[in-house]
């Protein structure tokens, strides 16, 4: 079965700085809510990076990333949603950060596609291509899926963090996949 796991060294959540970014009213940080405010925001970014570690891709399948008029289950079943800022679908459900005792669901973090980025392991169920991309969705066995921290709302908005006492080191929290939506097993169905 397909079995998403976050990384956390490499290309992963250990890959993070603190940055100064200036968000102005409208920006699609602040439409997404992804910071807590406009004006200067001082935001901890990192890589977040799935592997598919499991024997079988995690397939989601054609999606009408551009809203062509093409329809799509996905989007009739409003899995994806419109994205009016960034003029093309996102994906609801891909995660969730939290930097220390904040809640789980403080920030979620929706997915502009899910793809097979990268080939990460070398084995017998890992192909040596893939056909995964924004308009036909999923992640391969062994391959991964990597959010950069350039990317917007890669991120968690630090800004009222109070560090006058000194540095703060709290976790930084990526989960993956929070609601269970995507299936990484076997469907089980009853009556």
């Amino acid at each position: 079965a397909p079995d998403l796991k976050v990384l956390t060294t490499g290309e992963g959540l250990n890959d993070n700085r603190v940055k100064y970014l200036y968000i102005p009213e409208g920006h699609c940080a602040v439409i997404d809510g992804c910071v807590n405010g406009t004006g200067w925001r001082r935001l901890l970014v990192f890589d977040s990076h799935d592997h598919n570690v499991g024997g079988e891709p995690l397939h989601i399948g054609p999606v009408d990333y551009y809203d062509e008029g093409l329809g799509g289950e996905l989007i009739d079943h409003n899995v994806y949603e419109s994205s009016d800022c960034h003029a093309h679908y996102h994906f609801k459900y891909y995660g969730s950060f939290h930097y220390g005792e904040a809640e789980p669901e403080s920030v979620q973090k929706m997915g502009f596609c899910l793809e097979s980025t990268e080939r990460l392991s070398n084995n017998e169920y890992a192909p040596l291509h893939t056909s995964y991309e924004c308009e036909y969705q999923g992640v391969d066995s062994g391959w991964g899926d990597l959010y950069g921290s350039s990317l917007t709302c890669n991120w968690v908005d630090i800004t009222d963090l109070d560090t006058s006492g000194g540095p703060v080191t709290e976790d930084l929290v990526f989960q993956s996949n929070p609601d269970g939506f995507l299936c990484e097993g076997t469907l089980e169905t009853d009556a």
